[in-house]
């Protein structure tokens, strides 16, 4: 390894030309590029055997550098004591600093990438579980904000106008289920037998919905949709028939009944915001069953 360096023309004329350029280039791009040290920081090996070459190495140029050694030393050193020191703008050192800083995180990242990488999956995780529980948390609110079954009935959740002759008010009372003995089968269960009055079967349902029996509630609604649709064909059955029976869908986690309903409460009621609402809603949760 030690002793005279082969010399080649070829490479010292590239050096000259098309190398000196590149290098040119990279000093543009990297203002860290070429500076004394930096090899060492950026392949530390490839340094080392270099200095140990040039160290225990010579070549023509070292050769001919010899005999004006002494004269230049002389030059140099009298230009330096004419010329004032150029000292670098603050920006010029901030600049430096900065990008020293990220080429030493670079170089950080690059060897300590399992770490990182274990960092991000954590985090990831974290953000991924305060979404679902913020997903969570909303949806319970929406059914929540619900008509809940302890409250009155409005005057305009009911059509109150149909057989007014047979209907004297309104009655959503859970005792009007468990006193009235037509609501009971054989066996004294609970069991719904429509009134053939429309009003009065959503009342029932009501009734029942309140007493938690949601099946016979379900019943009871479609009795009321379906005499509403039969003793009034030109009107469109009461929006609370549809709302009441979505409500216990989404309550029983039955996504497609309510969906259906929905649909054909925006068939007779298509400016329903209420209804446009929940049909997106219960998308919504359909979709993140299925996943």
């Amino acid at each position: 390894m030690a002793g005279f360096r082969k010399f080649s023309p070829n490479k010292s004329f590239k050096a000259r030309t098309s190398g000196r350029a590149t290098r040119s280039f990279k000093r543009a791009v990297n203002p860290l590029y070429g500076k004394k040290g930096m090899g060492y920081i950026t392949n530390p090996e490839r340094a080392i055997k270099n200095k140990i070459y040039h160290a225990t190495t010579f070549g023509v140029s070292d050769i001919s550098k010899m005999g004006s050694h002494k004269s230049t030393k002389r030059r140099s050193t009298q230009r330096r004591r004419k010329a004032t020191p150029s000292k670098r703008s603050s920006k010029e050192n901030t600049s430096l600093l900065i990008f020293g800083f990220f080429i030493v995180i670079a170089a950080i990242l690059v060897k300590y990438w399992y770490i990182v990488l274990l960092i991000a999956l954590i985090i990831g995780g974290i953000v991924i579980y305060v979404l679902k529980k913020k997903k969570t948390s909303e949806s319970a609110e929406e059914e929540s904000h619900e008509v809940p079954i302890n409250v009155s009935i409005e005057e305009n959740d009911i059509d109150t106008t149909a057989n007014k002759s047979t209907y004297k008010e309104p009655d959503d009372s859970i005792e009007r289920v468990l006193n009235d003995p037509s609501q009971h089968d054989a066996d004294g269960n609970l069991h719904f037998k429509s009134t053939s009055n429309y009003v009065d079967d959503q009342m029932i349902g009501r009734s029942f919905e309140r007493n938690k029996d949601l099946n016979n509630a379900i019943l009871a609604y479609h009795s009321a949709l379906n005499l509403s649709l039969k003793t009034e064909p030109d009107i469109a059955p009461p929006p609370n028939i549809f709302s009441r029976l979505a409500i216990i869908y989404r309550r029983q986690k039955d996504y497609q009944k309510e969906l259906d309903i929905l649909e054909k409460a925006l068939f007779y009621h298509p400016n329903d915001d209420k209804f446009i609402e929940r049909k997106k809603r219960v998308k919504e949760l359909m979709g993140t069953k299925e996943e």
